[in-house]
């Protein structure tokens, strides 16, 4: 048969043309972050360009006065004046620093302009252009970044989650308007446009309803910007909701190429499997979420932070996970450090401390639909703010792996706050359970709130970091030093009684903890260290204690037993909840002590153990690990104070264990110590 050699050329080009059109590319595959995106499709509307212009001042007559900085900040809507206060506060020696007192009289005045949102006046500001553009100072943009997220885009994100809105688009739509309108002014738009998303709404229906109503908006404010929208428009007409770059967007009639690659002077380097052999490596994040009580059904999976503690009486935890599938048992990780960077209640203290704590989630949890109700689709957590286990392996328990205490008197200081997760990390790089991440809340949930940010942050310096040192498996050495085991007994120990707070209790043959009848119970124990200060390194120190009261009856409360070091000496003739000798008073009624991060009166413990209330005694040894306190005294660091014991908290939860006047050796307080 012959054939036609310009129908074999046709087929040739169809099949090229096919093939081209269906062959998936690595752009489309490629999600960048989302945030970075929706910054540059905002920013070629700001300033016609893909990268934010910090440097960027200008009075378009608009109305708002001087338009400036990354997002257009202005100097007569007020957000101008509140970054570059802020901005005083990072440098107080700043050259924008003088334009302060122009700016308070402006936003003192009358806002007539910009549909009654903008004050025209730029009086007072002469050379204020010039020195925006010629401030080159890192601490202005990260002023300037910092305000985008508190005052635009963690708002934006808000009101896109407190809807339902999934894609990106919208997302990104959403965050267009805080920067254009206010965040009042978004939200306007959003109440006239009817069921949303998260009520059944389609979301792309939903959003060309938006872009309707904007564009009714921008017509009536007659700014010249009527055609803001366009670019959203085209994006939304082909289908790319998820923002996958690189993407062609339209601003003004001008063209740019979204590809995610924001210049914010952020550096990145790779570590390999191979480099992170004895050395410390930064573990990739895989997701985190908070748990809003206020808004048990809604996932925050794309907020700019994560918080803890209470306010308003509603409560606020956070779930995390880290990917961990590169750390298997070839490797021993031998320290794990989650760092979280606290910015928020800027300039502002809280009424009560913040004791954060890490738990390990009892189970695996979606971080597309992990809410306060829920872990998965449809499958809701056994305990509303989610299921946990504690360090001893307790369901819902009270020991923490790891635990920090801020003070409510605290004002956040834009730093990275450490916790020891190494015994987690390992239980989960060993295999020992699967790893469903970090639980992460508050030990009591109000007046407390405290806000980190998250893995959305646009800063890389800013996220929360999970810091692995690892040594690779070499054979074991059998350590040839000896060990000597020794059991001390004979302590000093004192009861400080509250309802009988300058009686001195030497001689009982109990101590207690807790409280009963609204009176709180402690005790302080003393033994003699002395022929151990020398005698080498301490490597297990453990105190027991022997609970028998209050036989067969339970309690209304857990009691979380705590040892402390007593922050001064105190004689065992005359201490009391009052005293700590002959005519001294404590600073504190009830024991002055220090914590494990060396915080007066603080809350982090040197050893802790839970007997659960609904537990009867059972006439038995429990033991705390006081390894790293009896250290601190052999070592010289600190003089020997002994141990203030006490419960976490003090109501409905008395117990008692024997005193080392019990007249039974088998009874009595025992400090069991391992040295070389």
């Amino acid at each position: 048969m012959k054939i036609n050699k310009y129908l074999i050329w046709f087929l040739a080009l169809f099949l090229f043309v096919v093939m081209v059109t269906v062959m998936p590319t690595g752009a489309a595959e490629n999600t960048s972050n989302m945030k970075n995106v929706i910054l540059q499709m905002t920013t070629t509307l700001e300033n016609s360009d893909t990268q934010l212009h910090f440097n960027y001042a200008e009075n378009i007559g608009d109305g708002r006065g001087i338009t400036f900085g990354c997002i257009g900040f202005c100097t007569g809507t007020y957000d101008g004046n509140i970054l570059i206060k802020h901005y005083t506060e990072l440098n107080p020696d700043n050259v924008l620093a003088k334009y302060i007192p122009a700016l308070d009289k402006i936003d003192a005045g009358s806002h007539y302009a910009a549909d009654g949102d903008g004050n025209p006046s730029v009086e007072g500001l002469s050379g204020f252009i010039q020195d925006v553009n010629s401030c080159d100072d890192p601490l202005f943009k990260k002023s300037q970044m910092d305000k985008l997220d508190e005052l635009y885009y963690n708002p934006a994100m808000e009101i896109a989650d407190s809807i339902g809105a999934k894609n990106a688009l919208t997302k990104a739509f959403i965050y267009d308007m805080c920067i254009r309108h206010g965040v009042d002014g978004a939200k306007s738009i959003i109440k006239n446009a009817g069921t949303t998303p998260k009520q059944g709404a389609d979301e792309n229906t939903y959003l060309q309803k938006l872009l309707s109503l904007r564009d009714v908006k921008l017509k009536q404010e007659g700014a010249g910007d009527v055609n803001r929208n366009q670019g959203y428009k085209n994006v939304l007409n082909s289908g790319n909701i998820d923002l996958k770059t690189p993407f062609t967007f339209v601003a003004y009639g001008d063209y740019f190429t979204i590809d995610g690659k924001l210049d914010l002077g952020e550096q990145q380097q790779e570590t390999t499997v191979e480099d992170r052999k004895n050395s410390t490596a930064a573990v990739i994040i895989e997701a985190d979420n908070r748990l809003r009580e206020a808004s048990p059904d809604i996932v925050y999976q794309s907020s700019s932070f994560i918080d803890v503690g209470g306010i308003k009486s509603f409560r606020y935890r956070d779930v995390m996970r880290f990917d961990l599938s590169e750390y298997t048992s070839d490797f021993h990780v031998s320290n794990a450090t989650l760092s979280l960077y606290w910015y928020y209640p800027a300039g502002t203290s809280r009424p009560n401390d913040t004791v954060i704590e890490v738990y390990r989630p009892a189970s695996a949890w979606n971080s597309d639909y992990v809410s306060w109700n829920k872990r998965d689709k449809g499958v809701l957590w056994k305990n509303p703010g989610g299921n946990w286990y504690d360090k001893n392996g307790v369901l819902q328990g009270s020991t923490p792996y790891a635990t920090i205490t801020i003070k409510g008197s605290t004002l956040p200081d834009n730093r990275y706050y450490e916790f020891d997760v190494t015994d987690l990390v390992k239980e989960y790089t060993s295999g020992k359970y699967e790893n469903t991440g970090f639980l992460i809340k508050a030990r009591t949930e109000n007046n407390n709130y405290i806000a980190f940010y998250s893995s959305e942050a646009w800063n890389e310096n800013q996220k929360p970091r999970l810091a692995v040192t690892e040594q690779a498996s070499v054979d074991p050495i059998i350590d040839v030093t000896p060990v000597t085991d020794v059991t001390v007994t004979g302590a000093m120990d004192n009861r400080l009684r509250e309802a009988s707070s300058d009686t001195v209790f030497k001689s009982s043959t109990f101590i207690d903890v807790g409280g009963i009848k609204s009176f709180r119970y402690r005790d302080v124990m003393r033994f003699d260290l002395s022929e151990y200060e020398a005698s080498g390194e301490v490597s297990d120190a453990t105190l027991s204690l022997y609970w028998y009261y209050p036989a067969g009856s339970s309690r209304l409360q857990d009691t979380v037993i705590e040892v402390y070091r007593p922050a001064s000496a105190w004689n065992s003739d005359y201490v009391s909840w009052n005293k700590k000798d002959k005519g001294v008073s404590w600073i504190n009624p009830g024991g002055d002590w220090y914590d494990k991060n060396c915080v007066s009166q603080g809350s982090t413990p040197y050893a802790t153990i839970t007997i659960k209330g609904n537990s009867f005694p059972d006439n038995r040894y429990y033991e705390l690990d006081v390894t790293d306190l009896v250290k601190e005294y052999t070592s010289g660091k600190y003089e020997n104070t002994g141990f203030l014991i006490k419960a976490r908290t003090e109501s409905n939860n008395y117990i008692a264990f024997s005193s080392s006047d019990v007249g039974n050796i088998n009874q009595v307080p025992k400090l069991q110590l391992a040295y070389s």
